[in-house]
């Protein structure tokens, strides 16, 4: 046999026949289905603890600020210093989460979001992303507002109206009596937060229809739907700790 017909039968006896090759490519291509759920809740449990280590760092910030004010929180809108962003708690703790005054800019430092160019910690990777016309997709049933920005966290104001009837007096750290219980920071798109902005309007559920939840004692949790309580009047014996404090 001639060296040339020699190799042409090798070629024939290792060659992939038509059935082969398809028989290779349906068996890739059912290993994809099977992975793609895996691999898309990777992708949304990261996003999650990326969230989630955003507000831890909150929670640090909110420890430093407490500190250096006499044990006092920011109001969560203070419009007696300014009208715009500046009057936000997340503005009041910006120096105290790594950054300084001077380096607050828009748009790269925008709080409300709605550029999607922000570089701080003061937004969720999912909601940073969602497109304001798909921002229902990740609101609380019921919150019914339309979404003219996207901001990320919320703080919780309700304890000031519990306190002192008036989200316009800061209160202090010993005046939250159930600190791992009362909830400090929400996900939310709009700024501050309560039962009723929150259920009724603004809430946020972008974790797979659940949201991360900071806690005045610094720890994050993570609440479906039915785990956030209901809305009551602030002055309701029955409104649970998670919004007053007490």
């Amino acid at each position: 046999m001639s060296k040339e017909r020699r190799e042409q039968r090798e070629c024939r006896g290792t060659a992939f026949t038509l059935i082969e090759l398809l028989a290779t490519v349906a068996i890739i291509g059912l290993l994809v289905a099977l992975l793609f759920p895996a691999l898309q809740n990777i992708g949304l449990k990261a996003k999650q603890a990326a969230c989630a280590n955003n507000l831890k760092q909150i929670g640090v910030g909110f420890a430093l600020y407490v500190t250096d004010h006499d044990n006092t929180y920011p109001l969560a809108m203070d419009l007696s210093v300014n009208s715009d962003q500046r009057s936000f708690w997340s503005y009041a703790l910006w120096p105290y989460v790594g950054y300084g005054y001077g380096s607050f800019n828009y748009p790269e430092n925008d709080l409300q979001g709605t550029t999607g160019l922000d570089k701080n910690i003061f937004h969720c990777p999912v909601t940073k992303h969602q497109p304001l016309s798909r921002m229902a997709e990740i609101r609380m049933p019921g919150a019914t507002a339309a979404a003219g920005n996207k901001c990320s966290y919320a703080m919780n104001n309700s304890p000031s109206y519990v306190i002192f009837g008036s989200a316009k007096i800061a209160f202090k750290a010993n005046q939250i009596g159930s600190p791992g219980k009362t909830a400090l920071v929400l996900e939310q798109d709009e700024n501050p937060g309560n039962q009723y902005v929150f259920n009724g309007y603004y809430g946020l559920l972008p974790h797979e229809k659940h949201c991360n939840v900071l806690y005045f004692d610094g720890h994050i949790d993570i609440l479906g739907e039915k785990e956030i309580p209901p809305t009551r009047d602030f002055t309701d014996s029955r409104l649970a700790p998670f919004w007053s404090g007490r």
